[in-house]
């Protein structure tokens, strides 16, 4: 047994006062036992500077919304126990909340994925009717590729014969309300020229959006166009519109990372005051009472889409976790209720 006091109680207390913020469901009658389980120990604790353990995540794509990633394990545990606590969790959750035809449909495609992983973690996103999306990703195992749908797999091999500094890393199997989809995230190898990102993307017909990446990301980044090796990831999302890529870029391993990124962030928003306006109001609702910031920047994220531009993304380590909080006990805020027609029957559920 842990600390009479876990970093659980700052996670509850702060979800729930963003999700009155941001106007969507509380995550936490959801997923609050899942929020114990993880963050057992207390506030400050080193296990909690593993990537994933609790970061939430901003999106310009999804601005209305309250996301976070969670590993559903002890928080000492071990990548056995986390693989499994994070594919518990997606049975538990998808399953409860879509319906038995959702729940089959990530057991086809995540039970083979689990066997052999060297680790996992589990993400949500909550928007005012409630659960939006669920994910579960996976680190790539010997397997992995034998058990891809043919699409993914050919998009694997395409990416690879574009790019040959790229190796599978990570698979992500995403639930919601009505669909479902698989994502597959690679490594590269050495360090990463922008310029090098140009034969991929022009491989899934985003080559004219190669320009408007490399300026959104190297701006963010102080003018660097060269990005060291081990702080990037590059997920590949097939979606009906087309190819979706990612670029991620771990800001932590960035050894002269700009002091005033968070600012270079909002100043290349500054065009998308929609997203501008939404990012502030995020890292308000990030923000807990009596702390001075919302916490430490983990991951910077560039995604452009067929027929959209780059659009900005961000993984942050809460101050909840991080520091002690002088509060007490969480508040008891009420939950925002989801919305009727989306408790009524999931669209995973067979047409009557």
């Amino acid at each position: 047994m842990h600390a009479a006091s876990p970093a659980s109680l700052g996670a509850r207390r702060l979800l729930s006062s963003a999700a009155r913020r941001l106007h969507t469901a509380d995550p936490v009658g959801l997923l609050g036992g899942y929020l114990d389980e993880s963050l057992a120990l207390p506030p400050g604790a080193q296990a909690y500077r593993r990537p994933h353990s609790f970061e939430t995540r901003f999106s310009e794509r999804a601005p209305s919304t309250l996301a976070f990633d969670l590993s559903p394990a002890d928080p000492l545990a071990g990548p056995p126990e986390r693989v499994a606590g994070a594919t518990r969790a997606m049975r538990q959750v998808v399953g409860g909340t879509f319906g038995p035809r959702a729940l089959s449909w990530v057991d086809g495609r995540s039970e083979p994925l689990s066997y052999g992983s060297g680790d996992a973690w589990f993400s949500s996103c909550f928007d005012t009717a409630g659960l939006r999306e669920s994910e579960v990703t996976y680190a790539w195992a010997p397997q992995t590729a034998d058990s891809l749908a043919r699409p993914i797999h050919e998009a694997v091999q395409a990416a690879t014969e574009a790019m040959p500094s790229l190796r599978p890393a990570l698979t992500t199997v995403r639930c919601g309300r009505s669909y479902g989809s698989q994502e597959v995230t690679f490594g590269v190898d050495g360090a990463l020229r922008l310029a090098d990102l140009r034969p991929v993307m022009e491989r899934f017909g985003l080559g004219d959006q190669h320009t408007r990446l490399t300026n959104a990301l190297a701006f963010v980044l102080g003018a660097r166009f060269v990005l060291p090796p081990d702080t990037t990831l590059l997920t590949l999302r097939p979606s009906p519109a087309g190819m979706e890529l990612r670029v991620d870029v771990d800001l932590e391993a960035i050894p002269d990372i700009p002091p005033n990124v968070a600012t270079l962030l909002q100043l290349q928003l500054v065009e998308r005051p929609q997203g501008l306006r939404a990012l502030e109001r995020w890292v308000g609702a990030m923000t807990p009472a009596g702390m001075v910031n919302p916490g430490e920047l983990a991951l910077l994220s560039v995604v452009v889409a067929p027929g959209c531009g780059p659009r900005l993304a961000i993984q942050l380590r809460p101050s909840a976790i991080l520091a002690t909080p002088d509060a007490g006990p969480p508040p008891a805020l009420e939950p925002i209720p989801a919305a009727a027609s989306s408790m009524s029957r999931s669209p995973w559920d067979p047409r009557r």
